[in-house]
């Protein structure tokens, strides 16, 4: 048995630890602010990702894999549906965006 000491001691530790640690928010977070949209969008409910991209609903790339950016000027691209993809390590989340002005 631990003395209440050495226990407490280990507890403090360990909140130190995790408290220590970067958090990032889950992937099932993210969302897109506004949608429906019309010049621009941003992607909400995370602060880092490995790669983005988008594609329409033809399965056009439109916005080529890149490093994570949170707002994205979609102001060239025809009214219609788009997926935007994220990628988090072994993770990937597709969120459906309508551009429609």
């Amino acid at each position: 048995e631990l003395e209440p000491g050495i226990f407490n001691s280990f507890i403090v530790r360990w909140n130190e630890l995790v408290s220590s640690v970067p958090r990032t928010l889950p992937l099932e977070e993210a969302f897109i602010t506004p949608n429906p949209t019309g010049d621009f969008f941003n992607i909400e409910g995370i602060d880092q990702a490995d790669l983005i991209w988008v594609v329409d609903s033809q399965g056009k790339v439109v916005l080529p894999p890149q490093k994570f950016i949170s707002r994205i000027n979609c102001s060239q691209w025809a009214n219609g549906l788009y997926y935007l993809n994220i990628k988090v390590k072994n993770a990937q989340k597709t969120v459906v965006l309508v551009k429609n002005r």
